[in-house]
């Protein structure tokens, strides 16, 4: 769903996800990982969990987003 509303309104959910969930939370290390303000993070979120059933305060589902976005965008084996 986030992939789909990225790709057809422009928007950055799944990149903004994916640092949320590397920063362990904490939206102004994922910010700075994008290179955007903190309470943009804060917004996009908010807006991810309008638009979806997204629980970001379930442990459990965080990590599955995790297995999910790793299987979606592999890392390169030549990183």
């Amino acid at each position: 769903m986030l992939r789909r509303h990225d790709g057809e309104n422009g928007t950055q959910y799944i990149p903004t996800l994916r640092a949320w969930l590397q920063a362990q939370g904490d939206p102004a290390e994922a910010g700075q990982l994008l290179g955007v303000h903190e309470n943009t993070i804060r917004y996009r979120i908010r807006r991810m969990s309008e638009l979806t059933t997204l629980d970001l305060h379930d442990g459990g589902k965080r990590v599955a987003m995790t297995i999910e976005l790793a299987a979606l965008d592999p890392p390169s084996r030549n990183r």
